[in-house]
């Protein structure tokens, strides 16, 4: 039996739950980065590495850990503490959201994955073009099995 990687059926499959969180209103979801499409605010799966261990010699069955790396990201007009601080509690507020999802569903519908957990998140904010930006870089860890 042929293996079938779960990675990009796991994304595919959070981007769509994603899209419909009512508390993510307003908020697009990429699969991949939107080059010059980004919006105001935004969740951005970036990058996939997969660790592969084989179950057994001369079997197809392998265990699997994969690493999706990804960007919530807000973007707010002005300037100030205030502003700042707005972007910085809606960024958390996103990631909260998206915590759940995958507290709720950690599977995402996806057979041989066990689950898919936020594992990183590192908060950057910055000004740029009168905007207040605030953003995680996040890991979300899945772990599951392909094969036999």
């Amino acid at each position: 039996m042929a293996t079938t990687a779960t990675a990009p059926l796991f994304v595919d499959a959070l981007c769509t739950a994603l899209r419909l969180r009512a508390g993510l209103s307003g908020v697009t979801i990429f699969s991949a980065p939107p080059g010059a499409d980004v919006t105001p605010e935004a969740i951005v799966f970036v990058d996939c590495i997969d660790n592969i261990e084989w179950g057994a010699i001369g079997k197809t069955r392998q265990n699997t850990e994969y690493v999706w790396s990804a960007v919530i990201r807000v973007s707010k007009p002005g300037a100030g503490e205030t502003i700042a601080k707005t972007a910085r509690d809606r960024v958390y507020a996103i990631l909260n959201e998206l915590k759940d999802e995958l507290r709720i569903t950690p599977q995402q519908g996806v057979t041989n994955v066990y689950h898919g957990l936020v594992s990183r998140e590192t908060l950057r904010q910055r000004m740029s073009d009168g905007d207040r930006l605030a953003w995680v870089e996040l890991d979300i860890r899945v772990k599951g099995r392909v094969g036999t």
